[in-house]
């Protein structure tokens, strides 16, 4: 079972998705704080399948046990939706009393689902394994839950808190007590060794799966991966080849490549070419009214599209600027004007003194007014030749917009957009503080995950041409397509990863916070570990940094804390011109 089957599976049982039945209009009616007590408590249904409400920052939420986030949500008397996925909810149920006693999630099966509300003393047996019980917490739940719950109890677990590896490992070897003749049991086990750094543990489960079901071809491309079976001949020769090893692609850089990387930079050209304005509207924009302009400028040649946002009627030099990057996923989602911009929820009041810029980069969409702008270029390209069209957007905004102060420029991103805020002002003085929440900021070591290392998932990804969405996908499609047809050499492809990794430039980074949850499986946090701990080194001139670590989050970070603390951040930066 890969992760992204798994993934659909987490979102059929536990999601509160795609409304099938709507929710009534949640303006018409909201709960004091006060209010929200009658609905705390946690929700089962069944024995792996916990859902938690409680107040928060003066708010309702809800968190799925597997889940890595929690979510606010908007309660209309007993109907709920979440704030940011406004196309999930549900509805409270109650009995004759009045008193809450369950609740219906309507997500993507095709009936809602019911979660009975249980007293808070109950201890329930899942809690077991998030205490760190694995053992224990299995011997609970073989007594009320069948094989296939527990199965996909503890791949959840194992795949969404991938450093709580060693207590999926103590779970799945009581399983194998039980249920020792199932190949996908010992074919787990295995994972959570390799994820426990347990690698002989792991030979020996992946060998006993393969025993018990020869036909286990995922357990047999672990063994593969661990070079402990050979590589059929046909699959050898069919498989995506580089022209050079990907050891010596994956060796750390040398100050030599680093220095060459930034000289390339230096001889860049992003002043604006041909800025045209290509359409515009007043919109209400967070708490005020602003006016979006989207437009078109070239980059190397290319067309390329950006949104700038500005307060109505703001004076001349009166608004900070804020470049907010956009993140990136496997199939590339459009950059949706301004529904899909964080930086509105982050800036609060500041918003009416700001400016803010925000890129689409290249062979990528944005959305305004139900139109698209198709961004010519290499969308592949998108770490360096992002932060090129961040940059050439940012030149073309204050150009263009007499609202702006030049000297307080800020940039904020999410994942992707997170590096790319930062390679942005590791290039570009101008800018003076850095918000990144959970981005990649090393692509030779620190990207690798369940205790693989990066050179055994590339090697595993050139076997099976994986796409996109599968083992090393992203990484081939953005840094070994042109060495696979034979256009880039070793060098040319080492100097592409090296400048899409903010870690290697830290020393140039001006005052910088970081926010990354514990447990981000798509972006691991050895990441902003790695930049925190070369940023305390390196003494950079006095430049700020703050670190927030999430316990128990993901790559969504914890949304409510981290907003509070980014504009905080962002506030004091943006100076006295309010």
């Amino acid at each position: 079972m890969n992760r992204l089957f798994m993934a659909m599976l987490v979102a059929l049982a536990l999601s509160c998705a795609a409304l099938a039945h709507g929710l009534p209009g949640i303006a018409a009616y909201q709960h004091k704080p006060e209010a929200y007590a009658e609905f705390v408590g946690k929700y089962k249904r069944g024995g792996t399948d916990i859902l938690y409400f409680n107040i928060r920052e003066g708010k309702l939420t809800a968190r799925p046990a597997f889940w890595h986030s929690i979510q606010p949500v908007e309660v209309n008397k007993d109907s709920f939706v979440v704030a940011d996925r406004r196309e999930r909810g549900g509805s409270f149920v109650r009995n004759s009393h009045g008193d809450v006693i369950a609740v219906w999630l309507v997500g993507l099966s095709d009936s809602p689902l019911r979660y009975e509300k249980v007293a808070p003393s109950e201890k329930l047996s899942l809690e077991l394994l998030f205490a760190g019980k694995g053992s224990e917490a299995y011997r609970a739940l073989s007594k009320e839950c069948s094989y296939n719950e527990l199965l996909a109890a503890g791949t959840m677990f194992f795949e969404h808190f991938p450093t709580r590896a060693s207590v999926a490992a103590a779970y799945l070897q009581e399983m194998t007590k039980q249920f020792g003749d199932s190949s996908d049991v010992h074919m787990l086990l295995g994972r959570a060794y390799i994820g426990a750094h347990m690698r002989p543990q792991g030979l020996k489960s992946f060998r006993k799966a393969v025993a018990l079901n020869p036909g286990n071809q995922e357990a047999v491309d672990y063994l593969r991966r661990l070079r402990a079976v050979p590589i059929p001949a046909e699959v050898a020769a069919s498989e995506w080849k580089v022209p050079f090893s990907l050891k010596e692609l994956l060796k750390p850089p040398t100050a030599s490549e680093i220095s060459t990387v930034r000289q390339i930079w230096a001889k860049r050209d992003l002043s604006p070419v041909e800025p045209r304005e290509v359409t515009s509207a007043t919109v209400r924009f967070g708490s005020i009214d602003a006016v979006v302009r989207i437009i078109s400028h070239r980059v190397h040649g290319s067309l390329h599209y950006g949104a700038i946002l500005v307060p109505v009627n703001a004076p001349k030099g009166s608004c900070a600027v804020l470049v907010e990057a956009k993140g990136v996923s496997w199939d590339y989602f459009p950059l949706a004007v301004p529904s899909g911009l964080n930086s509105p929820g982050i800036l609060g009041s500041d918003l009416s003194h700001c400016v803010i810029v925000a890129p689409s980069f290249r062979g990528e969409k944005i959305i305004f007014n139900g139109q698209e702008f198709q961004s010519e270029g290499d969308r592949t390209d998108n770490w360096d030749g992002a932060t090129d069209d961040a940059l050439a957007l940012l030149n073309v905004a204050l150009q263009t917009t007499p609202g702006a102060d030049s000297t307080r420029i800020l940039a904020f991103g999410r994942s992707r957009g997170g590096s790319v805020a930062m390679l942005a002002a590791e290039r570009d003085r101008r800018i003076k503080g850095v918000v990144e929440w959970a981005g990649p900021t090393d692509w030779f070591e620190h990207m690798s995950e369940e205790g693989w290392t990066q050179q055994e998932l590339v090697e595993e990804g050139l076997r099976i041409h994986a796409k996109p969405n599968e083992t090393a996908g992203q990484f081939i499609e953005r840094f070994l397509l042109k060495a696979i047809d034979g256009t880039q050499s070793l060098e040319e492809t080492r100097l592409r990863m090296i400048a899409a990794s903010p870690l290697y430039f830290a020393s140039s980074l001006p005052d910088l916070q970081i926010h990354h949850g514990v447990e981000d499986y798509n972006v691991p946090i050895a990441n902003a570990r790695a930049l925190a701990d070369s940023l305390k080194k390196t003494g950079r001139s006095g430049a700020a940094l703050e670190a927030f670590f999430y316990e128990g989050f993901g790559h969504d970070t914890d949304v409510q804390v981290a907003t509070k603390r980014s504009h905080k951040f962002l506030h004091a930066k943006m100076g006295s011109k309010r």
